[in-house]
């Protein structure tokens, strides 16, 4: 089955919501996540294949989630304190 490139940031959207990390997100951090994805730069970026465009998507969300601070898989631990 071929992806429409054109449904990839619903798509990754989708995707990442379901994660660990957006999980640990604050409600504000999330706001901006989103103020990101749907700027337009980042619809000027998206192009090429699927994949190319999924490739651009998941450096910006590294490029967030880095900027919040993330280190590794123990990054925001909920019974340490968390967020």
């Amino acid at each position: 089955m071929e992806r429409k490139k054109e449904n990839v940031k619903k798509d990754f959207i989708d995707m990442i919501e379901k994660s660990w990390a957006y999980d640990r997100l604050t409600k504000a951090e999330r706001q901006s996540l989103a103020d990101v994805f749907y700027d337009v730069r980042t619809e000027k970026a998206l192009k090429g294949s699927y994949n190319h465009r999924c490739d651009i998507l998941q450096i910006i969300y590294y490029s967030f989630l880095k900027g919040c601070g993330y280190t590794d898989f123990n990054w925001r631990e909920k019974e340490k304190g968390g967020f």
